[in-house]
């Protein structure tokens, strides 16, 4: 009786100090909360088993932090590159626009002195003329003519980029 009351006893001093590791560990795997530690115990292979579990969730708890800050960079970076490319988009769609209204306004300014040019053409081509000089008053006329069909297209194309047409 004597040997297993002291059977008993030691049997308690190894399996009290794993149960409660086990506890410990039953409790972060739960929670997910690292910062518990398992208490030291005197016995020293269970007090090694201990230490490595405890540096275990030092190194756990280490990396959540280093993981944290790493991700609250990257949020940052992703902020700060966001608002950069929207600066530059708003900056290319203003020079977008500038550029399709510099067109329209061109476009119209070139196309008044051209009709004025294909009149004169016109009337020149209608004049008694030498068969000559009537052939060149009409290739100006055409070509003028060709060329006042690309500006009202060009013009066309500048006002619907612009969003005036």
């Amino acid at each position: 009786g004597i040997g297993v009351l002291i059977a008993l006893k030691m049997q308690r001093t190894i399996t009290d100090p794993i149960l409660s590791l086990a506890r410990v560990m039953g409790r972060v795997r739960e929670s997910g909360d690292f910062s518990v530690r398992a208490k030291k115990v005197e016995d020293e292979e269970i007090a090694q088993l201990v230490d490595t579990f405890n540096t275990m969730l030092d190194h756990i708890q280490e990396r959540d932090i280093a993981l944290q800050t790493h991700q609250r960079t990257l949020e940052k970076t992703v902020e700060t590159r966001t608002a950069e490319m929207r600066k530059a988009k708003e900056s290319a769609e203003a020079a977008n626009m500038a550029k399709s209204d510099f067109l329209a306004t061109m476009s119209h300014e070139i196309r008044t002195p051209m009709n004025g040019m294909l009149a004169m053409a016109d009337l020149l081509s209608k004049a008694k003329l030498a068969p000559r000089h009537k052939r060149y008053a009409e290739v100006i006329a055409k070509s003028g003519q060709s060329l006042l069909a690309i500006i009202n297209d060009i013009l066309d194309f500048s006002k619907i980029e612009a969003g005036r047409l």
